[in-house]
């Protein structure tokens, strides 16, 4: 049991770095086209950073080093705007890592189960 569910953290956290890689490649790509103008490679340093947010929060989640429940999530500084925590947290419901609870809040799902 305990290699199944590593192997499964570890697909996903590989999956979320490809997607990250593969945005930030996009990113480049986009950024070199409207090389002229200084707002656009402003803005994608900012995305860049909200993706980095984003996976900070979503990996914590995993790991079960924070509990996903918005308020906690919020109390917890991310930075990350209320619309942005509801993203991570239905991506993580969507992969099956996170399990409906009580009041519009999360918990991880029980991987040990069969």
């Amino acid at each position: 049991m305990g290699y199944g569910l590593l192997a499964l953290l570890l697909e996903v956290i590989t999956l979320g770095a490809i997607s990250l890689a593969n945005s930030m490649q996009h990113d480049v790509l986009a950024a070199d086209e409207e090389s002229d103008d200084s707002t656009s490679s402003e803005s994608t340093t900012d995305d860049f950073e909200q993706r980095r947010r984003m996976v900070n929060l979503s990996n914590d989640i995993i790991r079960g080093q924070i509990q996903p429940v918005i308020r906690k999530i919020k109390a917890a500084q991310y930075e990350l705007d209320i619309d942005e925590i509801r993203q991570v947290l239905m991506n993580l419901y969507l992969a099956g890592l996170i399990d409906k609870d009580a009041r519009n809040s999360y918990k991880l799902t029980d991987l040990s189960k069969p």
